[in-house]
């Protein structure tokens, strides 16, 4: 398979609750029932129904109260007017997956299976509870907002991760809800961003180790909601322990009656994912470019040493075999050259439909 060829994975990974279900739907609002100024996202209709998986999306809800109980691969494609710029799948995690990955002999297939795309992403986005990190403090936050579960996998998962280009998200849902303390608010989400640093911190210290490999990270606040329309409920945990894990109350917010969901910055989630995996290809295209070129250098200096040799017999089968490797190097170097420039192209269309890196808090 090409460079050209390779399918995107993006994964989006957290705790039962954290809002990967609103996500879900929101992409499907903005990307498929319409399009983001011009940019849609569509099933890839060799490999499913595309109305059946339309169908799919839509049986997600903002108001979903449950976490997802099911693994679930949404293979699409991105077309940005009338180009298709990209094939991705797009990879939902059951919250309780993260759970079972600790526990031995829990759900065995399904946590290997689950292992493995974690391992081929190229992009991660992680769901933080942004009432859970604002409201709990410093010695429950990683629980809540389940830092203590996702920490753990990229101190296991980062000597893997490290070979190919990674863009890696930390996505502040439900920023809208009103139960957020306001000094977490202020300035852009400034402290409630210091909040998820700390909180997430070896995601954060192995990004920055990784910053050599093509790596990109970035924390953005979302919502599925928007601002004013949501209402976020307490919820007593009951059966509650006096062990560290305990915590004495959870959030849930649903959708105001009457009210319209806006969501914001879930097209910025999901094109900054993409627009990572396609420039770590570009990266990959200039190497094996620059592979190439020096190769066909030494073939040009062995057919120039050879210029003088009388051209039958064995002589001449090894200069037909150079002219033969030059003009194979050569039009490999012409075919990757056009790839790489379609990238560009692809990543400038993106770019000038949408601001991405002017709504990411934090970023290298």
């Amino acid at each position: 398979m090409s460079i050209k060829d390779e399918i995107i994975k993006i994964a989006m990974v957290g705790i039962s609750g954290t809002g990967k279900s609103s996500f879900i739907s929101s992409l499907n609002q903005k990307f498929i029932i319409s399009s983001t100024n011009g940019i849609t996202i569509l099933p890839r209709k060799e490999e499913q129904n595309e109305f059946f998986s339309v169908g799919e999306l839509s049986n997600y809800s903002v108001n979903n109260e449950i976490g997802t109980d099911r693994t679930t691969i949404y293979k699409l494609k991105l077309k940005v007017d009338t180009d298709i710029v990209c094939n991705f799948d797009f990879i939902d995690y059951r919250g309780g997956i993260l759970d079972d990955m600790f526990k031995q002999n829990k759900n065995k297939e399904e946590v290997e299976i689950t292992k493995e795309y974690i391992r081929n992403s190229d992009a991660i986005l992680v769901m933080v509870d942004s009432v859970m990190l604002s409201k709990y403090d410093e010695n429950k936050r990683k629980i809540a907002t389940g830092a203590d579960k996702i920490n753990p996998l990229f101190n296991i998962f980062e000597d893997e991760l490290s070979n190919r280009g990674m863009s890696l998200l930390l996505l502040l849902s439900k920023s809208d809800s009103s139960a957020i303390n306001p000094e977490d608010k202020a300035n852009n989400y400034t402290l409630l961003a210091n909040k998820a640093l700390t909180t997430f911190n070896i995601v954060y210290e192995c990004a920055k180790r990784q910053i050599e490999n093509n790596w990109n990270f970035g924390i953005l606040p979302i919502t599925s909601m928007g601002e004013g329309n949501s209402i976020t409920t307490e919820v007593v945990n009951k059966n509650i322990d006096d062990t560290i894990n305990s915590l004495p109350v959870s959030y849930v917010s649903k959708l105001k009656k009457g009210a319209y969901p806006t969501s914001k910055n879930i097209d910025v989630a999901l094109l900054y994912s993409i627009i990572g995996a396609l420039k770590s290809k570009v990266k990959r295209y200039k190497s094996e470019i620059q592979i190439f070129e020096n190769t066909l250098k030494k073939l040009e200096l062995e057919k120039d040493r050879n210029k003088s040799i009388i051209s039958f017999g064995k002589k001449a089968k090894v200069k037909e075999e150079l002219d033969s490797k030059i003009k194979i190097l050569k039009e490999k170097i012409n075919v990757d050259k056009k790839e790489e420039e379609k990238i560009k192209e692809d990543i400038d269309k993106i770019l000038q439909k949408v601001n991405v890196e002017d709504e990411i808090l934090f970023s290298f």
